[in-house]
């Protein structure tokens, strides 16, 4: 049977026979939605990589405490670091961006406002709720780490031994196993465009600032 896991970064550091008090909003959902009990086994993991096996000390809608039992081993999360920059789209697309992303092992999201965005820039209470889906996701799918998403300036000049590929809708694009090739690289970087894909001009500056253009093939693809 499948353990449930809960989020909670103040966990960070935790020994055997530590005691880690739940969010609110978990307390609930153990107590209102799974009905587990005093006793019942549960996983607690920080977020930053670290996760931990552990029983219900207490449990109620309004309060739930852990008591730590051992660290987990184990590789969850990709050996390589791969950062996503993604272009602003509509909103909800981001949603199923970040929720996915989150799910196959992107270290970090990266959001950012190409030509072809639409919409405003995103505010804070629409990051806070990307960033919860990212840590929603990480407990699904069983990661310790809950990738960072932030609104950032445009990607930049890459650097060092870090692969660095763009999305190239154009028709010309080289395809994207042609990027791969050479040693691995210490970390990675995938630049995805908006709706329409990134504009020519755009291309080309991240050709200039040493990025790869690659493309997915033949058909047109959502830029989700």
């Amino acid at each position: 049977m499948r353990i449930w896991r809960a989020h909670q970064p103040a966990a960070a550091g935790s020994r055997p026979g530590d005691v880690v008090a739940l969010t609110d909003e978990d307390a609930a959902h153990l107590a209102r939605v799974l009905r587990l009990r005093t006793g019942d086994a549960v996983a607690v993991f920080d977020g930053a990589g670290s996760e931990w096996a552990g029983t219900l000390l207490e449990i109620s809608p309004k309060r739930a405490r852990v008591r730590i039992a051992e660290r987990l081993g184990g590789r969850v999360d990709p050996a390589l670091d791969v950062v996503l920059w993604q272009a602003l789209c509509r909103a909800e697309r981001v949603d199923w961006v970040v929720q996915k992303a989150t799910e196959i092992g992107a270290a970090e999201v990266r959001l950012f406002a190409a030509a072809r965005s639409e919409g405003r820039p995103p505010g804070d209470a629409r990051l806070a709720r990307w960033s919860r889906i990212a840590i929603e996701a990480a407990k699904q799918c069983g990661r310790r780490r809950v990738p960072a998403v932030v609104l950032a300036d445009p990607p930049g000049r890459r650097a060092g031994r870090r692969l660095a590929v763009a999305l190239d809708p154009r028709a010309s694009a080289p395809p994207f196993g042609s990027a791969l090739a050479g040693p691995p690289p210490a970390e990675a970087a995938i630049a995805v465009g908006p709706e329409g894909g990134f504009e020519d001009a755009e291309i080309e500056r991240l050709l200039a600032d040493g990025w790869i253009a690659a493309g997915l093939g033949p058909r047109v693809l959502r830029a989700e």
